[in-house]
Order: structure tokens, then sequence, then C-alpha cells
């Protein structure tokens, strides 16, 4: 399946099935993943079209490179922020990044649902209807909430902005 495909097949479904229920919290961490690996597909993608058989290893290190850079570009944007990290805590079962620490906050259950540092705790906030993202810094002032229905939609729109492979 071409990065095409995938975001077309995976991704905008994905997404879209979670903002129509924007309080479901297993399909915002979805939405998370899909969103983060659709860039690595456009990456690998790119590297294996320039590649020969013989330099492919080193292609695909540089297509996760620019991956990471990728992301790494947009780290003053609270709604890329929340999407990587959610994304790779459902990898490395661990919601922290070089000390930035993110919950996520899901309130429409009345006990409060938070993961942090990939632990479930029932003790955390209040009532609501959004699945949230609360960041904090050690050190340093905490960033707003994230409401995470409107940066999943947010970074989807750049995502297909920045990638001329993605285009309808």
């Amino acid at each position: 399946m071409n990065a095409r495909e995938f975001f077309y097949k995976v991704v905008k479904p994905t997404v879209t099935e979670f903002t129509l229920d924007g309080n479901d919290l297993r399909r915002a961490i979805l939405a998370c993943i899909v969103l983060k690996h659709a860039t690595e597909h456009v990456f690998v993608e790119r590297a294996l079209a320039q590649s020969t058989p013989s330099n492919e290893k080193t292609a695909l290190k540089c297509a996760r490179d620019q991956q990471s850079k990728y992301w790494d570009s947009h780290s003053s944007d609270s709604s890329f922020n929340a999407v990587e990290n959610i994304a790779n805590a459902s990898k490395h079962a661990r919601l922290v990044k070089t000390g930035y620490s993110l919950q996520l906050v899901h309130l429409s259950d009345p006990a409060g649902l938070y993961l942090d540092d990939g632990f479930l705790d029932n003790d955390f906030m209040t009532w609501s209807s959004q699945v949230m993202a609360h960041a904090t810094t050690p050190g340093h002032p905490s960033p707003p909430d994230v409401e995470l229905k409107t940066a999943i939609e947010s970074v989807m729109m750049k995502i297909q902005t920045d990638f001329p492979e993605l285009a309808p």
C-alpha cells in the first residue's frame, strides 16, 4: 500500500470516526497513531523511490530521520506535540518524551480517566465530554490543554498540505 492509499484507506476514515465521536479515547489514540505513521509512509516511499537494493537500508534510515525532523519542526505546535506523544506512547508504552509528560484525559468518565507514563489511574480531574491532552514539562509552566478533536483535525490538514503525495 503506498502512502496515498494508506492515507485515504486508513488515516482519513480513522480520523473521521474519531471526529464524529470526539469523546472516544480509543479512537483518539488510533487517530494519533495513523497520523504519525502517515508521514512515515511518505518519507519511506520517497526514500525507496530513490534507492537501489545496495543502499536501501541507508535510505530507510534517512527516511526515518526525515520523519523525525518533520515532527521536530512542529515542536512548538501543541497539536503536533499531543498527536506525536500519544502515537509514540502507543508503541513505547510511555507518555514521556525527553522530560515531556503527556496526560490523556478522558473527562466523560465521572471518575476521570488519565494515562500518565503508560499507567491508568482513576482519580484525576472532573466531568466533561471531550478527550483532552494535558502536558507538563518539569521545571516549566504547563502549556494549555489540547482538545484532541481539534488537534487531530489540525494535524491532518497540515499533513495533507505539506505532502503533495496525499492530495485528493
